[in-house]
């Protein structure tokens, strides 16, 4: 039986199966540390394990650092959201200008986490109801923004992904790659 269990436990399972690079583990989170527990606790073991990731992003591509950072999950409720929130902090913290897009049009909750408003946001935009500079929001963490999903109307699936290889979102990321040093995209 377990010669035929291709599960991944363990982070050496990772290195063995996955042909990428392991950027770093984050521990199960204790629901005492609430979502933000680099915020909480900066000298705790789990905001280390964020400072990890962050340094190993960094040096994935020294010579030409990745502006733009897209995570995503196999699925629904695994803590995509809560990483990239975690990771927006820390690379905050080195004294960057931060933005999260949230791109989830399913399960969106990075205005939740900051505690921003949920509307407008990048919909509005992409719909052209709202110019990019109505729907950038700051956090009270210094060098983190924020722009939240928007409202899923006019026909638009929360299951659509068309919307991410739009030229409208391409010319979007364009845009904001002006105005932060790193933006990181919430998507399902």
């Amino acid at each position: 039986m377990e010669s035929l269990d291709t599960t991944i436990r363990t982070v050496e399972d990772v290195e063995k199966h996955v042909p990428y690079p392991l950027l770093g583990a984050v521990s199960i989170f204790d629901k005492k540390e609430g979502e933000l527990p680099v915020v909480n606790d900066v000298p705790s073991q789990r905001a280390e394990e964020f400072r990890i990731i962050r340094t190993n992003v960094l040096f994935t591509s020294p010579d030409n650092p990745k502006k733009v950072l897209m995570i995503t999950s196999a699925v629904p409720g695994e803590g995509k959201s809560t990483i990239v929130s975690n990771l927006a902090v820390v690379f905050a913290r080195m004294g960057k200008n931060v933005l999260i897009l949230d791109a989830d049009l399913r399960r969106s909750r990075i205005h939740s986490i900051f505690g921003v408003k949920g509307q407008p946001g990048l919909t509005e935009v992409l719909f052209g109801q709202k110019d990019l500079k109505d729907v950038i929001q700051k956090t009270k963490i210094n060098g983190v923004s924020v722009i939240p999903r928007g409202s899923v109307t006019r026909g638009l699936s929360p299951y659509s992904s068309e919307y991410l290889s739009s030229k409208k979102f391409k010319g979007l990321l364009n845009s904001l790659r002006e105005s932060f040093d790193f933006i990181f995209v919430d998507v399902p």
